[in-house]
């Protein structure tokens, strides 16, 4: 998966021709830009601040309707992501030397995203506990990308249990932590000069530093997988497949364009052009597009998340599933009454009124309907 698996290195080239090697200063830069060059900074400063209003109009919406404060942070960190990535990279473009800085927070705020992903998952479930039941029934194939896709026919199903998703979900936390640690690391070395991004070479930090991060992406993209497979027919109208691809696509998106870059400037497709090297070039290519993209992307996220449907209820209960209310005290079922008044709950077992009055339904305990099974989530 490339550099951009936290997007942790610019993209590199061996020079020729006497061109400069390596990022030019801000006044070395801007007097050498072309017409052409100053006309695309306009277009990209536009486009920042537009998906940047976006963002900040949706996070209005999402805190005055969604229902709880959980959720509100959740979805407000996610949609985040788009005007993150697109002023990181117009840093970049204006400063072009601190463009491994600005691809080094970007890809700490996405590492963080996929974490956040999985927790929206289990909130519309209710809780992870509530995840735990209404899953409880079910089977699923662990050949999932990018790991075992290739292994659908030689492994077995195995039953989606408290065990399955607490892995599952270890896997993609884990890149929320090492992610930052490992690219504090690489920060530290960079300003020490022992760390230079897109050199391979066996006694060079990158090669380690970046091969870790690495595997911990694709551990933390399985992990997400895993769980968005068993709960996509179950969350069907929340809308989950295509808010999952806002996310992986975003990723996608960073890694195929930085390696494909990085093959044009190996083989002097992009050509430097005094004082600007081909990696300086490629670099601001790689940021244009991705300022066009998060554009994009930020628009389609806000017709996802910005939304009453498949933000505000939450899966209460499945057709093998009822709902069994536990004793309360009367403060706790005069709070949660308060509450059923303000946030709709979706009851997809019959036609009426659900009894559960709160997302987590701490008042109440599910039960198979040949109750075989009883889980309590207080």
């Amino acid at each position: 998966m490339g550099d951009q698996l936290g997007n942790t290195s610019s993209i590199n080239s061996s020079e020729s021709g006497g061109c400069s090697i390596g990022d030019p200063y801000t006044y070395q830069f801007f007097p050498n830009m072309t017409a052409a060059s100053i006309a695309l900074l306009v277009i990209t400063s536009i486009l920042s601040i537009v998906t940047l209003v976006i963002f900040l109009e949706s996070v209005i919406f999402i805190q005055k309707t969604l229902p709880s404060t959980r959720r509100k942070m959740q979805v407000t960190w996610i949609i985040g992501l788009f005007p993150a990535y697109s002023l990181t990279s117009l840093l970049a473009i204006y400063v072009p030397r601190a463009h491994f800085i600005a691809t080094i927070h970007s890809s700490l705020y996405l590492s963080v995203t996929l974490y956040c992903f999985v927790l929206l998952i289990f909130d519309y479930y209710g809780g992870f506990d509530a995840a735990i039941v209404l899953l409880s029934e079910d089977t699923s194939s662990i050949a999932f990308p990018p790991l075992l896709c290739c292994c659908v026919c030689c492994l077995p199903k195995v039953k989606v249990s408290k065990r399955f998703l607490r892995i599952m979900k270890r896997l993609v936390f884990q890149t929320a932590l090492v992610g930052p640690i490992v690219r504090f690391i690489a920060t530290v070395l960079w300003t020490d000069g022992r760390y230079k991004p897109g050199l391979i070479a066996f006694d060079e930090a990158y090669v380690y530093l970046n091969t870790i991060l690495i595997v911990s992406t694709v551990l933390a993209m399985y992990g997400l997988q895993a769980i968005y497979k068993v709960s996509l027919t179950l969350l069907k109208e929340f809308r989950l497949r295509p808010k999952f691809l806002s996310v992986q696509i975003t990723l996608l998106l960073g890694n195929i364009q930085n390696a494909f870059l990085g093959i044009l400037v190996s083989t002097n497709v992009i050509k430097c052009s005094d004082p600007f090297s081909s990696k300086t070039r490629a670099n601001f290519l790689f940021n244009f597009l991705i300022i066009i993209e998060m554009f994009l992307m930020s628009i389609a996220a806000r017709f996802l998340f910005r939304t009453r449907t498949g933000n505000l209820n939450y899966l209460i209960s499945r057709p093998s599933l009822k709902l069994t209310q536990k004793v309360a005290r009367d403060d706790d079922l005069e709070t949660a009454k308060k509450r059923e008044s303000q946030v709709p709950n979706n009851n997809v077992t019959t036609g009426k009124k659900s009894e559960c009055l709160d997302g987590k339904a701490k008042l109440f305990e599910y039960t198979l309907s040949d109750n075989s099974v009883s889980v309590s989530l207080a």
